[in-house]
């Protein structure tokens, strides 16, 4: 509301002039409405960004909060109704007390791209780490093979697929095999060829040519 006051000032002036009746506003309310909308405009974006009904990830929790935080230090320090950023800020961190701990929290906005891990330290770090360990091993101990085992599997004497591909009669029977060899071998490639695609392509790509 205080936003839409501030956008009509001017209309909204004019009007009290020819209606001295109501509660006429002077330079210091005007200032006081734009310092209010100063502080509360980063928790009316954060507000906006959860109640999003297609797109509010909790990823976007933590990194809302520590930035509400950081502008409420900041118009604090700037001496913009201290006493106000400070009840808010307060109340805010008593609030979201041991929720920016949280793993799921924590793990989603450190697996967004868009944070990464920007909003934590150490401790936070090594807990992505051992989360990821935790479900790799998980994965293993629940029926995953490991890839040492898969190549072994692979080259089981017993196994009919490891035989057909060894078999070097089986490979001369393949047309296609046979035609690639034989123009691998007879394929050569002479001085002047490579000079002439030097010449060609020098322009184009000239990093790739430089001596």
């Amino acid at each position: 509301m205080l936003v839409r006051i501030l956008e009509v000032r001017r209309a909204l002036e004019l009007f009290l002039l020819d209606h001295t009746n109501y509660p006429q506003l002077d330079a210091t309310d005007w200032e006081l409405m734009k310092k209010i909308v100063e502080v509360l405009k980063p928790l009316s974006i954060a507000t906006n960004a959860v109640q999003s009904r297609f797109y509010s990830p909790i990823s976007v929790v933590i990194p809302l909060y520590k930035v509400i935080l950081r502008k409420l230090e900041h118009e604090e320090e700037k001496g913009t109704m201290p006493r106000i950023c400070k009840a808010i800020r307060e109340e805010l961190v008593a609030k979201m007390c041991g929720w920016e701990n949280e793993e799921e929290l924590v793990l989603a906005t450190m697996l967004d791209p868009r944070f990464k891990d920007a909003y934590f330290g150490p401790v936070e770090r090594e807990m992505l780490v051992a989360k990821v360990e935790e479900l790799a091993f998980e994965a293993y101990e629940g029926g995953g093979s490991s890839p040492s085992s898969i190549e072994n599997e692979l080259e089981d004497a017993n196994n009919p697929f490891y035989t057909f591909l060894n078999d070097e009669e089986n490979r001369e029977e393949v047309p296609v095999v046979g035609k690639m060899d034989a123009r691998a071998k007879a394929l050569t490639v002479s001085r002047t060829s490579i000079q002439f695609s030097q010449m060609k392509h020098s322009v184009l790509f000239c990093n790739l040519f430089r001596k």
